[in-house]
């Protein structure tokens, strides 16, 4: 992956699910599915996702969403 971390600055990641519908979006600005794609888990899902940088703001936001999203489903 081109943005390895070189200072010691934290950086934040948000998985974008690779499939049908983003394959083509992927590939127009730039990606190289077969490079830049990784095996990452998303909630409990396994997925081929391309890392896009983030904010910490924006990667927390990210994370919160995935919190409200689960809540609904959560056994009690």
């Amino acid at each position: 992956m081109e943005n390895l971390q070189t200072t010691s600055e934290k950086q934040y990641y948000i998985p974008l699910e690779v499939n049908d519908a983003s394959k083509e979006f992927f590939i127009a600005n730039g990606y190289n599915l077969s490079t830049d794609a990784v095996w990452t888990k998303i909630g409990h899902r396994t997925v081929r996702a391309v890392m896009i940088p983030a904010t910490k703001e924006q990667y927390l936001e990210y994370m919160l969403s995935l919190i409200h999203i689960s809540e609904p489903t959560r056994l009690r």
